[in-house]
């Protein structure tokens, strides 16, 4: 068995029958909304999906970029692309930074540039800031929803825009 990726697992579980909260993350809320069937079998059942590749690159750009914003944070001083784009801001200090800053906590975002005539042992990235006008009102029934379909005793048909379900139907096929 592999030692990234395992299959089955045993704990943080839902049980219908638990007094005690349980905890979704943001991450949890993303299965369920694009698939209930996996999200089910996740998260009551204990099958997560297979992981994709990880993204060192992606790490490496986040952590580099959050001890640049970190010195900039401590000098009480606006980072150079606010003052490129004109934002009159400072990165400030907050109490849950460093909790944010952990695994399924924070946002992560990679924008490595693709059109290089070649790879020359570096990546160039475009550094942009793009306005969000952020919606939450899908929030709350959402974990509703999630929350009933993880209570119901069957699993949740399959999705027809699920890669991994479409995947585990025509794999089954092969068992018969």
């Amino acid at each position: 068995m592999s030692d990234y990726y395992h299959a089955h697992r045993t704990r943080n579980l839902f049980d219908p029958k638990s007094k005690e909260p349980f905890r979704l993350s943001r991450s949890g809320l993303d299965l369920f909304v694009n698939c209930p069937r996996c999200f089910y079998i996740d998260k009551r059942l204990g099958t997560g999906r297979p992981p994709g590749f990880p993204f060192s690159l992606n790490s490496a750009v986040d952590h580099l970029l959050k001890k640049e914003f970190d010195i900039h944070r401590a000098k009480n001083k606006a980072h150079p692309l606010m003052k490129k784009y004109g934002i009159a801001a400072v990165p400030v200090a907050h109490k849950d930074l460093d909790m944010w800053r952990e695994n399924f906590q924070g946002i992560r975002y990679c924008n490595g540039r693709k059109d290089r005539e070649a790879f020359d042992a570096k990546l160039e990235f475009d550094v942009t800031l793009i306005a969000c006008k952020g919606d939450d009102a899908w929030v709350e029934p959402a974990f509703m929803d999630a929350r009933a379909c993880l209570a119901a005793s069957k699993i949740p048909k399959a999705s027809d825009a699920c890669d991994y379900c479409a995947y585990a139907a025509a794999a089954g096929e092969y068992g018969k």
